[in-house]
């Protein structure tokens, strides 16, 4: 895959690029972990600096390195990687050519001209961008496919006027769904924008969408990560063959493993239920980040003030009690007192090995996106069972992609219920029907369930995906690269 970036900033010693500016760098909308002149907490910062930044590490770009450089300057350089498209896709990012837009000029090639984007900061605080017009001929004459790329949340889609702003932009440069593009992890994208579009309110030609799951083709908690590197299923399947002999030769010790990091409301209703619920006493292992703050109670005013009065007689009653008794300002951790900080590339195979199922908190719970980060991957890669508190229909998706659900053996009719507080009842209630059962049920039921947590690691080492999102990238309309596409081992066998 040829791809090209507005500037070329760093040359390896083997003269491959290694970092490039974003391609939209006027535009104040790249957060700290991409910015070299920002810190977490920072505004998010314009990329149009670059000579400010070359002077604080002493280089001159584009810098053509001989050696390896000192920490500092590697340091910052670093943070430029978060604006790499194919760093986003598979694990040799060499296999694609890197050029900048005054290198194309005088080459006969196809290309990507990708947007890297974090947060809908774009959509909401700038009405349009201006187009390199060498881009903008490219693209019109079929050589350049324009793709916005939101790689790590499922932010976009969120509200319909993402849709319409991409729908301008693509009608203001005469555009279409041939050259214009935007990779969402928000798995619904595509069905709303045909809705949208039969309503008059964008034409559904004016750009494509295209669905990937990075988290599920970038496995950070797993060593080599990437979907794309025949080591990481081989790995893998010998790790999930000790899940699976520990699953058919030994009790659980706990019915529910829940790891909450970040405190969003869902996270903190179902740390306050397990902990508060008598049923679940000694049946647990769980986790909750503290409130960023000095409010004590922050927690229990969460629970109080939020929750419906419907639900005082089912569990906002034994929440907000429990939380009487909580500082909301105190991590609660099991085995990472570290709470600050991501842990998508962490994975506890003792926590996971010990407890039944997975009560899986994802990120987003709205129901204008389906979004899975890392932490639906996890108990699938270790062949464990999970109920999923995320944005309704998720299941559906998981199951159009591929995957086995657990239907039989509980109620998943919470996956369908658009309603936040309707779906954690239902939740809530398949919750206290597991805890009810003993742990040789859970064994036995363990044991019934091996196909489908096979099944579903095969469907995870496929990584399709990604390997569709290449199928159009390397298109008829993209001339690729000479080398093999992303493949994997078969999976015509159990583990």
């Amino acid at each position: 895959m040829n791809i090209v970036y507005n500037k070329i900033l760093v040359y390896d010693p083997h003269g491959r690029v290694e970092f490039v500016s974003s391609n939209i760098p006027d535009y104040n909308i790249h957060p700290w972990h991409t910015h070299p002149l920002l810190k977490e907490g920072d505004k998010d910062g314009n990329f149009n600096n670059l000579e400010e930044i070359a002077k604080s590490i002493g280089v001159t770009f584009p810098l053509k390195r001989k050696t390896n450089l000192d920490n500092k300057i590697m340091d910052t350089l670093i943070k430029f990687r978060g604006q790499s498209f194919e760093v986003f896709l598979d694990h040799d990012y060499h296999r694609h050519n890197i050029y900048s837009i005054d290198e194309i000029k005088n080459l006969d090639i196809n290309y990507i001209y990708p947007i890297v984007i974090y947060n809908n900061a774009l959509f909401e605080n700038y009405d349009t961008i201006e187009l390199d017009d060498h881009i903008i001929k490219d693209a019109l004459d079929g050589k350049c496919k324009i793709c916005f790329m939101q790689p790590t949340e499922g932010f976009f889609g969120q509200d319909d006027t993402n849709y319409k702003w991409l729908d301008n932009l693509s009608k203001r440069y005469g555009l279409d769904e041939t050259n214009m593009y935007i990779i969402t992890t928000n798995f619904i994208a595509k069905t709303r924008k045909t809705e949208l579009s039969l309503t008059g309110y964008l034409d559904d030609k004016s750009y494509s969408i295209l669905d990937y799951g990075y988290f599920g083709s970038n496995l950070w908690f797993h060593n080599p990560g990437h979907i794309t590197d025949p080591q990481c299923e081989i790995r893998g399947r010998e790790k999930l063959s000790k899940f699976i002999k520990w699953s058919l030769t030994e009790n659980k010790k706990y019915h529910f493993l829940n790891f909450n990091r970040v405190p969003k409301l869902h996270r903190v209703l179902l740390y306050g239920f397990l902990n508060g619920n008598k049923k679940f006493k000694d049946k647990f292992i769980s986790s909750l980040g503290g409130y960023d703050g000095n409010d004590e109670y922050r927690y229990f005013g969460w629970v109080d003030g939020q929750i419906p009065q419907e639900y005082k007689n089912k569990w906002k009653t034994t929440i907000r009690d429990y939380y009487k008794g909580h500082d909301s300002r105190v991590h609660y951790w099991y085995d990472e007192p570290d709470l600050e900080n991501n842990k998508a590339d962490s994975l506890n195979t003792q926590a996971h090995k010990d407890s039944f199922v997975n009560i899986v908190s994802e990120s987003l719970t709205h129901e204008t996106t389906v979004f899975f980060s890392e932490k639906i991957y996890k108990p699938i890669f270790v062949g464990q069972p999970f109920i999923l508190m995320g944005n309704p229909r998720s299941l559906e998706v998981l199951q159009k992609q591929g995957y086995k659900t657990f239907s039989r053996w509980w109620d998943e009719s919470y996956d369908q219920e658009m309603d936040f507080y309707k779906r954690m009842d239902k939740i809530f209630d398949v919750m206290e029907e597991i805890a009810s059962w003993d742990m040789d049920k859970c064994f036995k039921i363990t044991q019934e369930m091996l196909p489908t947590l096979i099944h579903n690691f095969n469907i995870l080492m496929k990584g399709e995906t990604l390997q569709n999102l290449f199928d159009v990238l390397e298109g008829k309309n993209v001339t690729s690269v000479k080398g093999p596409k992303p493949t994997s081992t078969p999976h015509n066998r159990l583990i």
